[in-house]
């Protein structure tokens, strides 16, 4: 029987503190072999993401995005985008053993709040663990089993077994603090893509808050400021990173468990939902300074009419002028 894990997931703040001593990530049966290599996501996402472990901490160090974009160069001194638009996210994985599930509740929530404490990862290097995932091996489910689940996750007893999917070979539950993962056999590689699926549902926030924040910068401008070419910029920029790395589907439609799991997830964290209110921030960002260059070519216009009706005004005056020179030319 395999122990019952809890997998933290973490932001790195520096990508240089993935050990060089790393070797490539393997699960499941092949360790030994390429089979055994991360395959079950999209060929172009697994092209531009690198998956490794640290043989000595048993650590995962995920890369996401890992080609940049397009080269950048700024167009104007006001523009905000970046030199190096290297959308890259980083994560580490930190794998925990949770206590045995049949101790008491009480002495289960004073071990795992030990093991919390005492595993967490240096905030200087590393954000706040941003969702834990627990896997959990055991003859039955029963509540008390997800009363102590709920705690690992949440800190809470929240989570209730009528919360969980039944699956075809586990129970599951996920929600914004992470993965409950309950099964009667050893599925513990199938609940290792759990942890990369969700991974990479935040290396698309993450992505999506950085787009936009440039976005709000725009935004903070003042009308007069704000230009198109900026908003283009930004736009260009989030084109190509779904051309190449964003998929509402990042799994390979082969693996049908995985794919539902993805569903969940996606609905969950409403991925979808923000990309698409990105293009509509936009889109929106566009009218507004649409409506300021046609504001400003209307007023263009009405002063041009105006200098016009002047200059012909005095080009009447003096052609009258020199009409009466011409007068009083003939009678002299």
């Amino acid at each position: 029987m395999m122990e019952n894990t809890l997998a933290r997931i973490y932001r790195v703040k520096d990508t240089s503190l993935i050990p060089n001593t790393c070797e490539v990530l393997k699960i499941g049966k092949y360790l030994n072999s390429d089979k055994g290599e991360i395959q079950f996501l999209q060929k172009n996402l697994l092209k531009n993401s690198r998956f490794w472990v640290d043989p000595s901490s048993g650590c995962w160090w995920l890369e996401f995005f890992t080609e940049k974009v397009t080269q950048v160069k700024r167009r104007s001194s006001s523009d905000i985008t970046e030199n190096s638009n290297n959308y890259k996210q980083v994560f580490c994985i930190d794998w925990n053993t949770l206590p045995d599930i049949t101790i008491s509740r009480e002495e289960w929530v004073k071990r795992t709040e030990n093991m919390l404490k005492e595993q967490q990862l240096d905030n200087n290097k590393f954000d706040y663990d941003i969702a834990r995932l627990a896997y959990i091996e055991t003859v039955e489910f029963t509540p008390d089993i997800v009363d102590k689940v709920s705690f690992a996750i949440r800190k809470t007893s929240t989570i209730t077994l009528h919360d969980y999917y039944k699956e075809t070979n586990h129970l599951e539950h996920i929600d914004t603090k992470g993965l409950s993962y309950l099964t009667t056999f050893n599925t513990f590689d199938h609940f290792q893509r759990y942890v990369i699926l969700l991974t990479l549902a935040y290396a698309y926030l993450s992505v999506m808050d950085q787009i936009g924040g440039h976005l709000s910068m725009v935004a903070e401008q003042s009308i007069q400021k704000m230009e198109n070419n900026q908003l283009a910029y930004i736009h260009e920029r989030i084109a190509r990173f779904n051309a190449r790395f964003f998929f509402q589907y990042p799994v390979e439609y082969k693996n049908g468990g995985l794919s539902q799991a993805w569903k969940s997830i996606n609905q969950l964290l409403e991925i979808d939902k923000r990309h698409n209110e990105l293009h509509k921030k936009i889109t929106q960002l566009h009218h507004i300074v649409d409506l300021r260059y046609e504001k400003e070519a209307h007023q263009y216009e009405k002063e041009t009419h105006k200098l016009n009706e002047k200059r012909n005004l005095y080009i009447a005056v003096l052609g009258i002028i020199l009409a009466a020179l011409q007068v009083v030319q003939i009678f002299t």
